[in-house]
């Protein structure tokens, strides 16, 4: 995010948090309990991929050599695939939780300050 477009939705969210104080804590709660869901959400995508990945060393040695290695190569491709897009929602996640607890320290300092 720029610089330009952050401090314009600090200055929105200040006039935002002046019109409506009241519900500005429902609202922080309610989009940290989304937010925590959808941490919960990529970790247990994380948990799958290596849930895979154990199978896959247990993977025992019956059956043509060729096609098993066929499909391990396929379950390692596509638990690869779920992990790099796991970690991108991870790393989203992340920076989302930092820009939020920036906003709710000021929105917080405001209140403080403003709402006496």
């Amino acid at each position: 995010m720029h610089l330009h477009s952050f401090s314009s939705v600090l200055i929105i969210l200040a006039m935002v948090s002046f019109i409506s104080s009241c519900d500005k804590p429902k609202k922080l709660d309610a989009e940290r309990v989304k937010l925590t869901t959808e941490r919960q959400m990529i970790l247990d995508e994380i948990a799958a991929v290596d849930d895979k990945t154990a199978a896959l060393r247990k993977l025992g040695l019956s059956g043509d050599a060729g096609e098993m290695s066929r499909n391990a190569a396929s379950i390692l491709q596509e638990a690869a695939s779920v992990e790099k897009t796991a970690s991108a929602k991870l790393q989203k996640w992340s920076q989302i939780e930092i820009e939020f607890n920036v906003l709710r320290e000021k929105a917080a300092a405001y209140k403080s300050k403003n709402l006496r």
